[in-house]
């Protein structure tokens, strides 16, 4: 986080600012790294726009969704090499390929959904080996004390993250398989959070695994 934002949004009680929760070090932000240079923003084509609902799951046997990079023309006129990773990003969601579906499967991750997708590159080569990621499960676990938050958007009463800790108490009361991959509760963001079991399938070029301890 920049200092300037820690020092507009400094929490009230100084001393919680810095103190851990156990499972800091269990769980991380799932998200693209923006420093990796040529991996796609995704962008739904028209027809898979109007009648995907990112907050359900769509139903078995529908045509895969198309994605396509939204900077394609930006790209191309900057002269950005277009790369490929087995996980790409539209927002805080992603779609992965086949391997890693068949390995989160068996797993029944409580609220997560695989939806068949088609990734269009700047060449119009398709690749159809992809999963779109729905995750449905939201586990508002933030602890408000120990963390640096915005102030609540009057709209939805919803803040942003600055910095992060986990609410113990919260996370004690859910059992580890309900909690393995969700997105945070409560937050404008909506981040992907990711326990450390789930790791090794995230592990690809254009991912950032940010770590809740150092976030």
């Amino acid at each position: 986080m920049r200092s300037e934002d820690l020092h507009e949004y400094s929490p009230t009680n100084v001393a919680h600012f810095f103190e851990m929760t156990k499972y800091n070090s269990d769980y991380a932000f799932i998200s693209k790294d923006d420093d990796a240079e040529g991996f796609p923003f995704l962008k739904l084509d028209s027809i898979s726009s109007a009648r995907f609902e990112q907050t359900d799951s769509l139903a078995t046997g529908y045509s895969p969704l198309i994605f396509r990079n939204g900077h394609e023309a930006l790209y191309a006129r900057r002269g950005i090499k277009e790369k490929m990773s087995d996980v790409l990003f539209e927002g805080a969601t992603f779609i992965v390929r086949d391997a890693i579906r068949e390995a989160l499967m068996p797993l029944e991750l409580p609220g997560v959904h695989f939806q068949p997708a088609v990734y269009i590159d700047g060449g119009g080569g398709r690749h159809e080996d992809y999963w779109y990621v729905t995750i449905l499960r939201h586990i508002n676990c933030v602890d408000h004390a120990k963390s640096t938050l915005t102030p609540p958007r009057k709209l939805d009463g919803k803040f942003t993250v600055l910095t992060c800790s986990l609410d113990a108490t919260v996370l004690d009361a859910i059992a580890l398989h309900e909690r393995r991959l969700f997105r945070m509760g409560g937050t404008a963001d909506g981040l992907v959070v990711c326990h450390c079991s789930l790791f090794e399938h995230f592990r690809h070029d254009g991912v950032l695994l940010d770590m809740i301890e150092d976030y």
